[in-house]
């Protein structure tokens, strides 16, 4: 039997002081369950900003940006 695949909505509304550290707990048990092979590598988060006002969805957007490619 294959594990579940799981979607975790997180809701966010002026969130910029916690949202980091948010990101960071979220997606280290999200890993975790991955490795244990409690849910399916195919799980992932999902942050819905619901209309901040602060920096929210900027420090968001960074957080899930890939790093730039190195200079060749």
């Amino acid at each position: 039997m294959n594990p579940p695949t799981v979607a975790i909505v997180i809701p966010c509304y002026n969130e910029e002081e916690m949202i980091e550290k948010s990101y960071g707990a979220f997606s280290l048990k999200l890993n975790q369950m991955i490795e244990n092979a409690t849910i399916s590598p195919k799980s992932f988060l999902c942050f819905v900003d619901d209309g901040s006002t602060d920096a929210t969805w900027d420090i968001l957007k960074q957080l899930i940006s890939p790093p730039p490619a190195p200079l060749q």
